[in-house]
């Protein structure tokens, strides 16, 4: 009666040459598929980090451009009312000295 094999993959000593040949091909092959796994997980791990990391940066550049603006459009805002003011003062001013008297003094 022939021996059966609870694994088709005989161990060192058992089978004859060809069928460890054919193991050693089947764990080689075997091995080099799980290495290929692990590496392929490890560069998608690290794309997937490059991503995020680049997609926080663009969020935080966003926020810097629209703080930016916004303090922009406060200076200008402030720039305007002063000059509102000055106009008004000059305005004022004008009024006070000229003030109709007829002095013929021009300021």
């Amino acid at each position: 009666m022939a021996m059966q094999r609870s694994s088709p993959l005989p161990f060192a000593g058992e089978g004859s040459a060809k069928e460890r040949r054919r193991a050693r091909k089947i764990q080689k092959r075997k091995e080099e598929k799980k290495q290929k796994k692990k590496k392929k997980k490890k560069k998608n791990r690290r794309k997937r980090r490059r991503k995020r990391i680049e997609e926080k940066e663009e969020e935080e550049e966003e926020e810097e451009e629209e703080e930016e603006e916004e303090e922009e459009e406060e200076e200008e805002e402030e720039e305007k009312e002063e000059e509102e003011e000055q106009k008004k003062k000059k305005k004022k001013k004008k009024e006070l000295v000229g003030g109709g008297i007829g002095l013929g003094l021009s300021f």
